[in-house]
């Protein structure tokens, strides 16, 4: 550590501006690392689900620090002339990330932005603050409020703030009411608990009957001498073997991937090469690696109109 105590007010300041100059450039060049890994998908490889997983458990990031710059990275790939904003400092790593995010909340509710839209957003944004940014937000699209806010508090709890409609609060309600003799404390917390146990009840064993088929294996049909269609029975089989988990393995690292998210059946040998529905040639992945094996298996060119639908925002 240096020793700084000899440095003059001026010489302080001075100094500590250059830090963060550096810390700014030094924060770009893994923007542009997590963009190599993600287009080469080596995070997948590795056995991580998702690129969010590998940034916080291979890279050392938290969960929200992760957040932040993978969001900001998706921005720079979408308008390259962020990267400039960023290093000059006129757009903070978090102001893009809202943006981004907000780009992408806008798509899910069918009003997204052109491209000069969202230059001239950007253009709005600079040398505000994160509160500042929210207004912006907001003044574009009252939708833009923030509605869900996680934050872990201990080993076992999460804090979560949401912004609900009054008209789900009523069936709170009404359930609240209708479940009255499970609950002995009445609170929202005890509430949600009994329903989800009452809707796990009920989906876990369908989705494990649906068994998603793989990326390259269609839709479900009737039996015949070659079909893709795969019975329920072995569905189930295969879902109850992986422990409804992702059952990738990095050929490098040899991590097992076990995410719980989006899982689809695979066939080892595909059904396209000649592969069959034998319990032995099954396994069950997430999706993002149901399409990572696809892309191996058969190539990018084949599998990119598939994977052009999924892409991650």
């Amino acid at each position: 550590m240096s020793n700084y105590s000899k440095l003059s007010n001026s010489e302080l300041v001075l100094k500590t501006k250059n830090l963060v100059s550096e810390e700014r450039k030094l924060t770009l060049e893994i923007l542009h690392l997590l963009r190599k890994v993600e287009k080469r998908r080596l995070h997948l490889e590795l056995g991580f689900g998702s690129l969010h997983e590998f940034t916080v458990k291979e890279l050392g990031f938290d969960d929200a620090s992760a957040a932040r710059r993978i969001a900001a990275m998706r921005l720079i790939r979408d308008i390259p002339e962020v990267q400039g904003k960023l290093e000059s400092g006129e757009l903070t790593l978090t102001v893009a990330a809202q943006a981004q995010r907000f780009f992408k909340g806008e798509e899910k509710v069918l009003n997204p932005y052109r491209l000069d839209e969202k230059k001239a957003v950007i253009k709005s944004l600079e040398n505000k603050s994160i509160k500042e940014a929210q207004n912006e937000f907001i003044k574009l699209s009252p939708q833009a409020i923030p509605r869900e806010k996680e934050r872990p508090i201990s080993e076992n709890q999460t804090e979560i703030r949401l912004v609900m409609p009054n008209e789900l609060k009523l069936k709170l309600d009404r359930l609240r009411s209708n479940l009255s003799h499970k609950l002995k404390t009445q609170t929202i917390v005890e509430l949600l608990d009994a329903i989800s146990d009452l809707a796990l009840e009920v989906v876990e064993p369908k989705e494990k009957a649906k068994g998603t088929t793989a990326l390259r294996c269609g839709s479900a049909k009737a039996p015949s001498e070659r079909s893709r269609y795969i019975p329920n029975k072995i569905k189930l089989e295969v879902w109850k073997k992986a422990n409804s988990q992702c059952q990738f393995i990095s050929p490098e690292t040899q991590r097992k991937c076990m995410s719980t998210h989006r899982l689809q059946i695979e066939h080892k040998i595909p059904y396209s090469m000649g592969g069959t529905h034998d319990i032995e040639n099954l396994t069950l992945f997430c999706s993002a690696h149901n399409a990572h094996m696809a892309v191996k298996l058969l190539g990018e060119k084949k599998i990119n109109p598939y994977l052009q639908k999924s892409l991650p925002s």
